[in-house]
Formats: C-alpha cells, sequence, structure tokens
C-alpha cells in the first residue's frame, strides 16, 4: 500500500470513527439539515448564480463527508423521502 494510499484509509476510518458514534451521527443528521442536503441548490426567488454556488459548495461538503462514509446515497435519499413532513432528522 502506498503512502497516498494509506493516508487516505486512515483519513477514511478517522472519518467512519467520528461519524458512527451517536454523537457523530446527530452531527451529520444536523448538517444534513441545515446545509440544504435534500434542497435545491438554486433559489428561485433569487436565481443568483453567486447564491446557487454558495448552496451547492454547503451540500458538497455534506456529500463529501458521507463518501468517505460510504454511505450508500441513494438510500439515504430514499429515507429522507420517506420522512413524515416536520421531522427533523433525517436517518442515517
Amino acid at each position: 500500500m502506498s503512502n497516498e494510499n494509506a493516508q487516505q484509509a486512515a483519513v477514511i476510518s478517522d472519518y467512519q470513527r467520528t461519524f458512527n458514534s451517536d454523537h457523530g451521527a446527530k452531527v451529520l443528521r444536523h448538517l444534513m439539515r441545515v446545509c440544504g442536503m435534500m434542497a435545491p441548490s438554486m433559489d428561485m426567488r433569487d436565481p443568483s448564480p453567486y447564491i446557487t454556488a454558495f448552496n451547492e459548495g454547503r451540500r458538497a461538503v455534506v456529500i463529501e463527508i458521507m463518501e468517505k462514509l460510504r454511505l450508500d446515497l441513494e438510500r439515504v435519499e430514499t429515507e429522507i423521502m420517506q420522512q413524515p413532513e416536520g421531522e427533523s432528522d433525517v436517518i442515517i
């Protein structure tokens, strides 16, 4: 295993150790909610390309975390869409 691969594996392990804890899962759910994980990046009331880019950047951070955790993004999306209206937490 190359040094770069070992470093990547260590980073993934750190992400998993952090976000697979009860507190980490709560933080990830919070980030998914406040970063607009399931919201459109473009605000139709103000379709500014700057706001769209900003919103997409927020979402990209959460997606990066989810990829490091190797979460099934389609499964997470399905669970989010099946939540009753008004639920504040995402199930992961």
